[in-house]
């Protein structure tokens, strides 16, 4: 994406960034994408606190303060019945308040300790994850549509990559240009994972974004690796971020093995969207 910004930038004001520049600007990117992610990745904790005076002020300010850049935190000390499921996590001193909903709850000691600041840690860091996850198979899910899904027999990866982006130039969403931009990325990075090829552009923008999936009948040669599916992304500038998302989110699915296999096993585009987006 540094090179796509990169471009524009030149586009725009006719200014050329160098190679060194660009790397910079790889980096910069990368910790801006983390700060937004962490900021999407938010979780939502109610702190029912019965008030016991100073201690209620210190647990609160000292947990609320501790994982600030990791939840969005909403104190209570009047014991009601809550509805957990306007809250991601309850931390309470109080075993016995009545909830309702399907948030976890997690009992702390009313004094700080390190036992319950690890504990609500390695919760916490949990809940982010589940978070994110849930955030990119939305996004993933906006960019597929059965159209684009393919069960086919072809000789070598030049003319199943053709059938593809072929479809999406009729369909008027990619460019020629889309093609040899593809490429020109795959020559820059490894793009294949446990047999799957995710394809993707570099600067290329689409009038859509989309996500093709070719279920190969035989496996072909890319790149001197063998693969049986290809995964193949274009965006638009008003989804590039989601683009992001869906590109880092499909990345993390088939390094996993055993997602990998079960992906190449699926035999529809129910199938596919069930595991990618459910």
């Amino acid at each position: 994406c540094s090179i796509y910004i990169a471009r524009k930038i030149f586009d725009y004001f006719q200014f050329l960034i160098t190679e060194d520049e660009i790397t910079f600007l790889a980096v910069y990117i990368a910790n801006n994408m983390r700060l937004l992610q962490n900021i999407k990745s938010k979780i939502s904790v109610l702190f029912l606190i019965p008030d016991y005076n100073i201690i209620t002020s210190e647990l609160y300010d000292y947990y609320s303060e501790h994982f600030d850049s990791d939840i969005k935190a909403v104190l209570l000390t009047e014991k009601e019945k809550i509805e957990s499921s306007a809250y991601d996590l309850l931390i309470t001193t109080d075993q016995n308040f009545d909830t309702y909903g399907s948030a976890p709850v997690i009992y702390i000691n009313p004094f700080i300790n390190s036992a319950d600041e690890n504990h609500l840690k390695e919760i916490i860091e949990q809940l982010k994850k589940q978070k994110r996850l849930q955030y990119n198979r939305v996004c993933l899910a906006s960019f597929m549509k059965e159209e684009f899904y393919y069960e086919r027999d072809f000789s070598d990866f030049d003319e199943a990559f053709s059938m593809m982006t072929d479809q999406l130039q009729q369909k008027g969403i990619a460019s020629q240009d889309l093609k040899e931009d593809i490429l020109v990325r795959a020559k820059l990075s490894n793009t294949v994972v446990n047999s799957i090829a995710l394809l993707r552009p570099c600067v290329c923008v689409s009038s859509a974004h989309s996500f093709s999936y070719l279920k190969l009948k035989e496996p072909v040669y890319f790149n001197g690796e063998k693969i049986s599916a290809i995964m193949l992304l274009s965006f638009s500038e008003n989804k590039f971020l989601d683009y992001l998302h869906v590109m880092e989110y499909l990345f993390y699915q088939i390094s996993d093995k055993n997602k990998a296999r079960k992906i190449l096993e699926a035999d529809s585009f129910q199938q596919l969207e069930d595991l990618l987006c459910h």
